[in-house]
C-alpha cells in the first residue's frame, strides 16, 4: 500500500457526521482493526526491507574490500576505477552506491508509513472523546 492510498483511506474515514454520533462511535472498533491490519502489514514490509540492507551491505562490503567475482559481475555492479579500495574506506563507497541508496530510500518511505498509520490509531484511540464532546456540544445547543 502507498501513501497516497493510506491518505486517501483516512480522508474517507476521517470524516464525522455530527448527526449520527452513534453510528460514528461503532464504526470506531471496525477503523480501529483495520488501521491495525494495515499497521502491522507495513512494520513487517519494513523489517524485510531492513533484513535486505543488512544481506545487501555484506555483499558490497565484500565486493568493495575484495573486488569483483562471477557473482557480482553477472549482478552488474561495477568496481570503482582507482585500484583497490581500503577497508576504511568502503564504507564511503557503500554509502554512495546506487543499490544501497535505493534499498535505504524504499526504507525510509516504510518508515514514513509506519509513523503515518502509528500517527492515524492514536488518532482513532481519541476519537471516542471527540465524539463524547461533539455529542454534548449538540446537546448544549439544544438547550439540554
Amino acid at each position: 500500500m502507498n501513501l497516497e492510498a493510506i491518505f486517501a483511506e483516512w480522508e474517507a474515514d476521517s470524516a464525522i457526521d455530527r448527526t449520527e454520533i452513534a453510528e460514528e462511535l461503532r464504526r470506531l472498533p471496525k477503523m480501529h482493526g483495520k488501521y491495525w491490519r494495515f499497521m502491522i502489514d507495513e512494520r513487517l514490509r519494513l523489517r524485510m526491507l531492513e533484513a535486505e540492507m543488512k544481506c545487501l551491505k555484506l555483499e558490497k562490503s565484500r565486493f568493495y574490500l575484495d573486488g569483483p567475482d562471477e557473482d557480482t559481475s553477472a549482478k552488474g555492479w561495477e568496481y570503482p576505477i582507482r585500484g583497490r579500495i581500503l577497508r576504511s574506506d568502503a564504507p564511503l563507497y557503500m554509502d554512495a552506491d546506487k543499490e544501497v541508496q535505493a534499498l535505504d530510500q524504499k526504507i525510509a518511505l516504510a518508515k514514513e508509513k509506519v509513523a503515518l498509520l502509528e500517527s492515524i490509531l492514536h488518532h482513532i484511540k481519541d476519537r471516542g472523546f471527540h465524539l463524547r464532546d461533539i455529542a454534548a456540544w449538540v446537546r448544549f445547543q439544544a438547550g439540554g
